[in-house]
């Protein structure tokens, strides 16, 4: 199965370890999905992960939210 997975559900994923977006991050990582993404999603990812009002709310510094993207970007087939 193949998906994309919309900014919305990057960030709830990233504000609760315990609701079904981050359980759908898992199931990328775990590769029992292909993640799919435009180079312009994932920008938006970048940039809304960036922003300091949502780094005060899912307590990531800079660089870990650039580590955070980074990882998704290993497991994400651009399309």
């Amino acid at each position: 199965m193949r998906a994309v997975l919309d900014t919305s559900v990057i960030v709830s994923a990233m504000r609760s370890r315990h609701g079904a977006s981050n359980r759908l991050l898992q199931l990328a990582y775990a590769r029992s999905f292909q993640m799919l993404a435009t180079p312009a999603l994932f920008l938006e990812y970048e940039d809304v992960l960036g922003r300091e009002e949502q780094r005060a709310v899912h307590g990531m510094s800079q660089e870990s939210t650039i580590a955070f993207l980074t990882e998704i970007a290993a497991i994400i087939e651009p399309v």
